[in-house]
């Protein structure tokens, strides 16, 4: 169903967008806001996709999934675009490192003004 709403959206992108057009800034801005929404649902989609797993921390419930968590349940999916194509990465969920401590490193000013 994933592929099917990809495909779908390709076809709105390929077939309908080109053919809309704005009479007035207004109509202009709704007509961007519609292609972000675009966007947004292709990367919503892709992330699903990658995802193999359902991962109760992320609140992700995959269906196909036989109900046992993988090595991927706990991993943020990363998406990103090169050449038309859509490259996927995973992180694990605390990538960050030691929350405090990254805060402070990277906001000396603001802990200095203290």
């Amino acid at each position: 169903m994933l592929k099917i709403g990809l495909e779908q959206l390709s076809e709105y992108e390929d077939k309908i967008v080109p053919e809309t057009f704005a009479y007035n800034p207004h109509e202009l801005v709704r007509l961007l806001e519609v292609s972000d929404i675009l966007t947004v649902s292709r990367i919503i989609l892709n992330a699903c996709i990658a995802r193999k797993s359902s991962s109760k921390p992320l609140r992700f419930e995959k269906q196909s999934s036989s109900g046992q968590e993988n090595e991927d349940h706990d991993k943020l999916i990363t998406l990103k675009q090169i050449n038309n194509m859509v490259v996927i990465n995973k992180l694990p969920v605390d990538f960050f490192g030691d929350l405090e401590e990254n805060y402070e490193k990277h906001n000396e000013d603001y802990i200095n003004r203290r």
